[in-house]
């Protein structure tokens, strides 16, 4: 009998999963509306295009360092200090094939058996994983009675002896959660105490933002944490590039040279000439935004209004991101017309793409059983059907 290694017995992700489903469906002829994948309905801007064929056009397909070109990690800290106010130099940043790849090479450099990362949820799905393939626990504290937020009181709660990092995600995926100066602020009073707990600030979705929320680094709050701080980012949500695999990560010299080391062991450099767009972009105004998050707005609005009017449904507003994060436990127990119940997060969106087509992401999947995962971040007809599906099935429950 063939055995795998035990780290292959990692839960798949199931926003990957659902999204499978849904091609699958949609291969088949059968309507979908989904939900279920973060990625913004919008085109890679033009001259960011330019930049990518410009670079294809003059033969830059060849390796270029692990850690990135020279030009694009420049660039990674003028688009710091000029959003930011934070200093860098590119010895201090890695270039990643998304973000994703970028945690995931910080946790293998980071952490092993014995170690433990706190995370709080609601998370991203894949965080738990992440932390378990490089041999630790994840220490997962449970946040939503707090609204989703990690408290100071929860955080100095979850330290251990064995405690060796911390995950913060603002704002957060997949409840639109924005840490508040003050909130920062608290947090790193408690991790001043505790001087050997790296922070993972995970910023993929800063430029998200709704009603000109403030949406700050930790290290904009707490100067004092940038010696063990790591910032993970990328342009897949702010450029709408979530295919084109390109992230970075700036942090300490001696871990990012880890993390440059684990990665020219995998995947080597990231893509040449996406790289080249990459530095285009940072380098120029993101003038394309505003409208984007105009369109967002309107739709965020949609998917809250229409939520909290559905049957048994409550929704929080959320700051940042694209998501909704809407409350279902009212809903659960119910009944199906058949009497078949509807015990769980997961029966309820089995139920939903049954009945309306409406794909989205079982809460559970973000360590939040009482809540399920939809994106507003669709086209306009797309939200208002699916929503108006998803209303008329929820309505034939009892």
């Amino acid at each position: 009998m063939k055995q795998l290694a035990k780290r292959a017995s990692v839960a798949p992700s199931p926003t990957h999963a659902v999204s499978t489903l849904v091609k699958k469906l949609s291969a088949e002829g059968k309507p979908v509306f989904d939900f279920s994948t973060g990625e913004l309905p919008f085109e890679l801007p033009k001259h960011v295009r330019k930049a990518i064929a410009k670079s294809l056009k003059a033969g830059n397909t060849r390796y270029t360092p692990v850690v990135g070109e020279m030009g694009t990690r420049k660039a990674i800290c003028g688009y710091f200090s000029s959003t930011l106010g934070l200093d860098y130099n590119p010895s201090q940043i890695v270039i990643t094939a998304g973000a994703k790849q970028g945690l995931y090479n910080l946790f293998q450099a980071l952490v092993e058996h014995g170690d433990e990362v706190i995370i709080p949820a609601p998370y991203w799905v894949s965080y738990p994983g992440m932390v378990e393939l490089a041999g630790a626990k994840p220490v997962i504290v449970d946040c939503n009675a707090s609204g989703g937020y990690l408290t100071p009181k929860a955080l100095y709660s979850a330290i251990t002896a064995n405690t060796r990092a911390v995950i913060l995600n603002s704002p957060g995926n997949p409840n639109g959660i924005v840490y508040t100066r003050a909130e920062l602020e608290e947090l790193a009073a408690v991790l001043g105490q505790f001087p050997d707990i790296v922070v993972v600030s995970d910023e993929i979705y800063r430029h998200i933002r709704y009603e000109k929320t403030e949406v700050l680094s930790i290290l904009q709050a707490a100067p004092q944490l940038t010696d063990r701080t790591v910032v993970i980012d990328g342009w897949s949500k702010f450029c709408a590039a979530t295919g084109l695999r390109l992230g970075w990560a700036a942090g300490p010299e001696y871990i990012i040279a880890a993390m440059a080391m684990i990665q020219g062991q995998s995947t080597s450099n990231a893509v040449s000439i996406l790289q080249a767009g990459l530095k285009v972009a940072l380098e120029n105004p993101l003038t394309f935004l505003p409208e984007w998050l105009d369109i967002l707005t309107t739709r965020r609005n949609t998917a809250v209004t229409k939520l909290n009017a559905m049957s048994w449904i409550t929704c929080d507003v959320p700051q940042g991101a694209f998501y909704v994060f809407p409350n279902i436990s009212a809903v659960l127990f119910k009944k199906t017309a058949d009497d078949v119940s509807i015990d769980t997060d997961f029966l309820l969106c089995q139920y939903l793409l049954e009945t309306a087509g409406v794909a989205c992401v079982p809460g559970s999947a973000f360590g939040s059983p009482n809540n399920i995962r939809l994106s507003f971040a669709v086209d306009g007809k797309t939200l208002d059907d699916g929503l108006e599906a998803m209303a008329a099935s929820l309505a034939l429950l009892k």
